[in-house]
């Protein structure tokens, strides 16, 4: 068992206070420590980490990590990111936890359930990631800045 000698407020203060330009993977670790400082539990899947490195790599914000969106009959929704202020939501798909008939229906069926209430779904696979992230960054930066930051769809959370 590793003794804690350092918490992660100090390691944020000290990036704080030397900055992160030309320090190579201060800004990933910069990320990684303001992602767990506000809660959010180490992502489930290889996909959800991807996403999340391909923001950090493009200075992107990270957005919440399941959001919870209530619909208005009360079912939910939690998007593997959100962006409640703009009302985005990204998805990453896998074959491998989505190839049944009926995972692909209850994937198209969240996906219009979000555009109902007027959120936008950005879906990628792990391949998006592994094989074109500045791609993917690309698409969630401009349609982050299409959505503005003001205004929005209903939101809950």
């Amino acid at each position: 068992m590793a003794a804690k000698l350092v918490s992660l407020y100090q390691v944020r203060h000290r990036l704080r206070v030397l900055g992160t330009r030309g320090r190579g993977g201060a800004a990933v670790l910069a990320g990684l420590v303001a992602t767990r400082l506000e809660g959010s539990p180490r992502p489930r899947e290889r996909g959800e980490r991807h996403l999340e490195q391909v923001l950090v790599d493009h200075g992107l914000p990270l957005g919440q990590r399941e959001f919870e969106i209530v619909l208005p009959d009360g079912r939910t929704r939690r998007p593997d990111r959100a962006y409640p202020e703009v009302g985005l939501a990204i998805q990453i798909d896998s074959y491998r936890h989505h190839s049944s008939l009926s995972d692909w229906a209850a994937d198209l069926t969240r996906d219009n359930d979000l555009v109902a209430i007027g959120w936008g779904t950005l879906v990628f696979t792990y391949q998006d990631l592994e094989k074109h992230p500045s791609r993917v960054a690309r698409v969630i930066e401009e349609t982050l800045r299409r959505r503005g930051t003001t205004g929005g769809p209903s939101r809950s959370g």
